[in-house]
């Protein structure tokens, strides 16, 4: 059992990287964790908004447009083990976050929102520290157009695990850095490079992938099967 639920709220925000979670997604991601010890009911979320809310290191932004709500996709369902194939789907879920990779002032990642969404955190957090809002007025009021955004150091340290390193320069890594944010926001279900919602998104042709992906590898943080 996962006794450390505010340790897991904050590992779950910074897993969806840069682009951040809505409130609602956070729910589907905490329901989905692996021995989370809350039972996610209408009156646990009102708790867990209250302590999300007095976390560090934490920024709350209103992006453009609603966030679609986040539907769970396991690659491996595309893909048949026994030939090796990939299998036509008849549904996959939208991709909600486009690639657009960010370099600024030691901020780096794939936001596409990041030029166009306001900082909101002053509203939802009162001296810092407390809830300025309660669960349903942040809902009332900004809807699933909320994501939460955990800082750099604390995204760094969920993709990376034992293995971060806080004087490493990713911004000369900087397409690595974001295929291994995305392959962490698949969670357990990986990421494949081939396929729907796989690494192909990113644009680059093949050997470029795997060019990042074997550094990746290299530095232990990528295994691949």
């Amino acid at each position: 059992m996962d006794t450390d639920f505010l340790g897991a709220i904050r590992e779950e925000i910074a897993l969806e990287g840069l682009d951040g979670i809505s409130i609602e997604s956070l729910w589907v991601r905490l329901s989905g964790r692996q021995n989370f010890s809350i039972k996610l009911t209408d009156k646990s979320k009102v708790y867990l908004w209250r302590c999300l809310v007095t976390l560090q290191g934490l920024e709350y932004y209103e992006i453009p447009i609603p966030r679609p709500p986040l539907v769970i996709y396991n690659s491996l369902e595309s893909f048949d083990p026994d030939s090796g194939r990939l299998i036509e789907l008849e549904q996959v879920p939208e991709d909600l976050y486009p690639i657009d990779i960010v370099n600024q002032d030691g901020i780096y990642g794939s936001c596409s929102t990041y030029e166009t969404r306001k900082n909101v955190t002053a509203k939802v957090k009162a001296d810092g520290k407390r809830p300025a809002v309660t669960l349903e007025e942040a809902k009332q009021i900004w809807g699933e157009k909320l994501v939460i955004v955990a800082s750099q150091e604390i995204r760094e340290n969920a993709i990376c695990g034992p293995l971060y390193d806080p004087s490493h320069n990713w911004s000369n890594m900087l397409h690595a850095y974001c295929i291994l944010e995305r392959i962490g926001r698949s969670r357990y279900n990986g990421c494949m490079s081939v396929g729907p919602l796989s690494l192909q998104l990113f644009n680059m042709p093949p050997k470029t992938i795997f060019y990042h992906t074997k550094n990746l590898v290299k530095l232990g943080l990528v295994k691949k099967q």
